[in-house]
């Protein structure tokens, strides 16, 4: 059993998973939770109703539902950093952490698509659906190529200082549900879905790739291309404080923000070919650095 169950970051493939396309997911270690013991208060809401859902759905063995809740009600509670709400998977962290503790298995390659199904519906508690995704990321602790079906874990080359990453914080928490539906509702215009499939599906795909092959100038025109796409289909997804910064990162030449997660709020995923400069344009941000390696 794990002592720290990491955030997870969807570094490329938002809304365009959902029609099939291609996404990379990572842990991010700067944010997580632990299992703690005590009276202090949990930043995660009320364990026991999650426990009832837990045993309604049969999603863990009967002897594990009951040492689950004999554990809380001795003082166990989930003590988190990651903000809820923000696309850093909050409750898959603590999906991960319980999938760890109650019902341990071995991570092999065969296992992940079982795991994915059994955390998706762990999750569906929080968000009503789930695709498994963010817990499975969280209890994997690894990077993970999802392309349709398959989920492949990776590993990330170094980035030898050609490009960074950072978070910047919106101020606002969101929900993911509506902006997924009104992703779909738009979706059913024809020249809409096209050009999600035509065109961001194919910026995902090659950023992934160039990514894992350490191709970082081929990268970098691929994240301009899906910032710009974002910027121009998907401006109702850009909270209004980050559209100045938005924009000023496609007239710029050494930064680019891009949705993190559903985006609505959150933060917002940033890259940088330099990050002493965009940290002038950061100034009234409150922004994080992240590493791509974790």
């Amino acid at each position: 059993m794990r002592t720290h169950y990491s955030a997870k970051l969807l570094l490329f493939g938002e809304y365009t998973i959902i029609l099939g396309g291609e996404a990379l997911a990572l842990p991010l270690k700067q944010f997580g939770g632990r299992w703690a013991q005590g009276k202090a208060a949990a930043t995660f809401p009320d364990l026991r109703p999650f426990i009832d859902y837990l045993a309604a759905e049969q999603l863990l063995p009967a002897e594990s539902i009951a040492g689950f809740r004999d554990a809380v009600q001795q003082g166990l509670y989930f003590q988190s950093d990651i903000p809820a709400g923000y696309g850093l998977g909050s409750s898959g962290a603590l999906c991960a952490a319980v999938y760890d503790r109650f019902k341990p298995s071995n991570p092999t390659k065969p296992r992940l698509k079982q795991a994915r199904t059994e955390l998706a519906k762990m999750e569906r508690f929080f968000h009503g659906s789930s695709s498994g995704i963010d817990p499975l990321i969280c209890w994997l602790n690894a990077p993970v190529w999802i392309q349709q079906n398959r989920l492949d874990q990776v590993s990330l080359p170094q980035a030898a200082n050609s490009l960074s990453l950072f978070l910047v914080d919106t101020g606002q928490p969101r929900s993911t549900s509506p902006l997924v539906q009104k992703f779909m509702a738009a979706c059913e215009s024809p020249v809409y879905r096209q050009a999600i499939v035509d065109q961001l599906m194919l910026y995902n795909q090659q950023a992934i790739t160039n990514l894992l092959h350490g191709n970082y100038l081929a990268l970098w025109s691929d994240i301009q291309n899906i910032s710009t796409f974002q910027w121009q289909y998907f401006m109702d997804m850009i909270p209004f404080n980050m559209r100045p910064l938005w924009e000023k990162g496609i007239e710029c030449d050494n930064f680019r923000l891009k949705l993190c997660g559903a985006g609505g709020g959150g933060f917002m995923l940033g890259f940088s070919t330099d990050f002493t400069q965009t940290q002038q344009h950061l100034v009234d941000y409150n922004f994080t650095e992240i590493d791509l390696r974790n």
